[in-house]
């Protein structure tokens, strides 16, 4: 995620330079020659300019800006070419246009921007260790959405190593692991002096009072039961992390 944070700020800082000199360009344009054209072409880029600077500092209005002002950029020079077939577009503003909508429109660039740089929010990293492929990917969509890094595992030996390494702020493991199973993990967890303060949560379809107190006694913080409701896993895990 942090990679991807990189590579949007890159293509921001981009972007400025190209919206700068392009407004910069119309500008003198419409002081030689005061035409409508030039002065609405200034304006637009001078908006892109606007939004490309709220996209550096990660303002989630900037990345909207950026996006409807392409649109309205798009759609102002294409209304010439269908009036007159005539006329040449310029290709390469459509063209950068289209691929800043598709690329500010994804996913990982919206998550990018939840997880903004306001300076109230820290990074907090979740570590995931379930076998169930289907289990991993829905809890990480729902995390992700809400402004956390995921870090995943398959099993206990995986989970373990990647707790060492990583050092999450939260790991959430299911009971039954190939290899090394839940709690032992949770045991080995809490018993190394690295990892003994990350909380653990237990999410499983193993739900009865002895399993509970189990899993408290290999040290677990909580305690969730499968199949996961959305809005109870977000509850549970940032009123630990938040």
């Amino acid at each position: 995620m942090k990679k991807h944070l990189v590579n949007v700020k890159f293509i921001s800082w981009c972007l400025v330079v190209l919206y700068l000199f392009s407004t910069g360009i119309y500008l003198q344009k419409f002081r030689l020659d005061p035409t409508t054209d030039s002065l609405i072409m200034a304006v637009l880029f001078g908006i892109l300019l606007l939004g490309a600077i709220g996209l550096i500092v990660m303002r989630d209005w900037g990345r909207i800006l950026l996006l409807l002002g392409n649109i309205f950029l798009v759609v102002y020079l294409l209304i010439p070419y269908f009036a007159n077939m005539e006329d040449l577009l310029p290709i390469s503003y459509i063209l950068m246009s289209a691929i800043v909508i598709l690329f500010y429109t994804q996913d990982k660039v919206r998550t990018a921007f939840s997880m903004s740089f306001a300076g109230e929010k820290e990074w907090k990293s979740v570590l995931i260790v379930d076998d169930d492929e289907t289990i991993l990917a829905a809890v990480r969509k729902i995390l992700m959405k809400e402004g956390y890094s995921v870090l995943t595992a398959h099993s206990g030996e995986d989970g373990l190593y990647i707790a060492k390494k990583q050092r999450p702020d939260l790991i959430i493991l299911d009971v039954i692991l190939p290899g090394m199973k839940g709690r032992e993990l949770c045991e080995k967890i809490k018993g190394d002096p690295s990892t003994h303060d990350i909380p653990v949560i237990f999410l499983t379809s193993k739900d009865s009072p002895d399993d509970i107190e189990a899993e408290k006694k290999a040290g677990a913080q909580e305690h969730l039961t499968k199949p996961i409701d959305s809005r109870v896993l977000l509850s549970v895990v940032n009123g630990i992390l938040r």
